[in-house]
């Protein structure tokens, strides 16, 4: 995957409107986009993983347990916050 480097906004919002760079951008976002993002910052940061060593055959693999971690975790703190 190559790197790149821009020195201005418009110039990455050139490349990812040809569709070169992988991944979503949002240019213009709202209160809901903010609310979104951080809600998903704070899940990546307060993970609560089980302890020991777990072996994947695949980095796909690896990534779909950690995804359910996370969504698992997600729905426990949106439960908790609707209830408390």
């Amino acid at each position: 995957m190559p790197i790149y480097k821009f020195k201005k906004i418009e110039d990455l919002q050139k490349v990812v409107l040809k569709g070169k760079v992988p991944g979503e951008f949002n240019f213009f976002p709202d209160k809901d986009y903010y609310h979104r993002v951080f809600f998903e910052l704070d899940l990546l940061v307060h993970v609560d993983l089980p302890r020991g060593v777990f072996k994947f055959k695949t980095l796909k693999e690896a990534d779909e347990w950690l995804m359910r971690r996370l969504a698992e975790q997600a729905l426990k703190k949106l439960e908790e916050k609707n209830h408390g």
